[in-house]
């Protein structure tokens, strides 16, 4: 038999840990370049230099002047959130995945092969495309719901 799990950590269940700092990250986004999301942005900013989060610092704290706030919102999200895997989310969300990918493709020397395995078609080597950016729907979804289209690609 198996170990009967008696907390949280022995368990087979997954908890998503959400932290202060993805918080105020989330309101910036959401409220944009307002007093309100220039706080909570800069609030991560000041943690993250050690400084006291709830004083301003002219030095690190981001204005109402900096350009396009959601791009600085995603760049502190990259910095602050690294290695808790969101970031491909983020860059989905934003638009900048499939550039990102194509930009840094390994693309090999020799020429590209297709491999078929169980008759899905795909590069071995190569830059990736659109259809590699979404994971096929599952068959036994599109049975129970025929309205359902698969994601291109599968």
């Amino acid at each position: 038999m198996g170990k009967v799990g008696t907390n949280i950590w022995d368990s087979g269940l997954n908890v998503p840990v959400l932290r202060l700092a993805e918080m105020y990250l989330i309101v910036a986004e959401a409220v944009g370049p307002t007093p309100e999301g220039l706080e909570a942005i800069n609030k991560v900013r000041r943690r993250s230099f050690g400084l006291d989060y709830n004083a301003p610092s002219a030095a690190h704290d981001l204005t109402a002047a900096s350009a396009n706030f959601t791009n600085l919102v995603l760049r502190e999200r990259k910095y602050e959130l690294a290695f808790e895997f969101d970031r491909w989310f983020d860059m989905k969300r934003a638009g900048t995945l499939y550039p990102t990918l194509t930009d840094h493709a390994f693309i090999p020397r020799m020429t590209q092969q297709a491999a078929t395995l169980r008759g899905v078609t795909s590069n071995v080597h190569g830059i990736p495309t659109q259809n590699n950016l979404v994971l096929p729907i599952p068959q036994s979804e599109i049975d129970t719901n025929p309205g359902l289209v698969q994601n291109p690609g599968y």
